[in-house]
């Protein structure tokens, strides 16, 4: 409990960091939010710097957003008007978090269990199998996976939608076009590690002691093998929700990861400066999540994490 809260407390400092940095390298960036669109009159245009106090000094702008940040507003939309941040955040945050964390799931379940088997099967046909399957996750660009899947599954089998959110047919594809690489990735390491513990001399022993196979299986090679797993499943679950931009441009999901690559293009701080630290505290959430699971998946780590 007191390495959580110290943990909670250490991501104040690294969230204030967050949101320093982007909105330093947002101030100096070259253009303004304002840029792109028709040439306004300078009345026009000075009332619309007033609006959103672009008119004020870096200092005073940097105090009003955290001032903001502190009360939990983050401020007006530059390209949606009459849509603030928080509400933009809210709508579109839990289609991204679903879409994440099935994503996850999906990884994990069958990330394990393929590495699981192919490490107990080394050499053989299922080894192979595996593998096979793990290359292709690794190999082919996600662009290219979801436009097999959309030609096969929606427009030749009709089992899916193509496209946006509705029912859970709709979270299939981009689910699996999602999780195929850290799938691939989990399989590889499981593999190794279940390989590497069937040789260690405490393997042999529990053997040599007519330990029953599934028992040394279960309680032994697979506990230590899914170790770095559990480590880098924090990690994998805050990559899922934050990083699906590509993918939810292709399947035209409504998440926040398609709002965040147009406010980059639409030069929308606000709406940036909202996503990014949003994405911050998933992050450090994720990576709580792992280290308390890791804690309890092997007692040795409490008090180190």
């Amino acid at each position: 409990m007191r390495t959580i809260l110290v943990r909670i407390l250490m991501a104040v400092p690294a969230l204030w960091g967050v949101v320093t940095v982007t909105f330093l390298l947002l101030k100096v960036a070259p253009g303004g939010p304002f840029d792109r669109d028709k040439v306004l009159p300078p009345a026009i245009k000075q009332n619309v710097e007033a609006k959103y106090h672009l008119d004020q000094p870096l200092l005073t702008q940097y105090v009003l957003y955290l001032k903001g940040v502190a009360q939990g507003d983050l401020g007006p939309s530059y390209k949606y008007l009459g849509r603030d941040i928080t509400r933009i955040i809210r709508e579109t945050f839990p289609v991204s978090a679903r879409l994440g964390a099935l994503a996850y799931v999906f990884a994990l379940i069958f990330g394990i269990a393929g590495g699981i088997l192919a490490g107990l099967r080394a050499g053989k046909v299922e080894d192979s199998f595996v593998s096979a399957f793990s290359a292709l996750g690794f190999s082919v660009p996600s662009f290219v996976m979801a436009a097999a899947l959309m030609y096969l599954l929606s427009h030749t089998l009709h089992l899916f939608p193509p496209a946006l959110i509705g029912t859970w047919k709709h979270y299939v594809m981009p689910s699996i076009v999602l999780a195929a690489a850290p799938t691939a990735y989990i399989a590889r390491v499981t593999r190794a590690n279940v390989i590497e513990t069937m040789l260690k001399d405490y393997i042999r022993a529990a053997r040599g002691r007519g330990v029953p196979e599934w028992r040394v299986v279960m309680q032994y090679i697979i506990r230590n093998a899914i170790t770095p797993v559990v480590s880098y499943s924090g990690l994998l679950l805050a990559f899922l929700i934050t990083g699906s931009f590509v993918v939810e441009h292709m399947f035209a999901i409504p998440g926040m990861g398609r709002f965040f690559v147009t406010a980059v293009t639409n030069r929308d701080y606000p709406l940036i400066m909202g996503v990014t630290l949003v994405l911050a505290v998933v992050i450090i959430v994720a990576n709580l999540i792992a280290d308390v699971l890791l804690a309890i998946v092997d007692p040795r780590l409490r008090g180190r994490t």
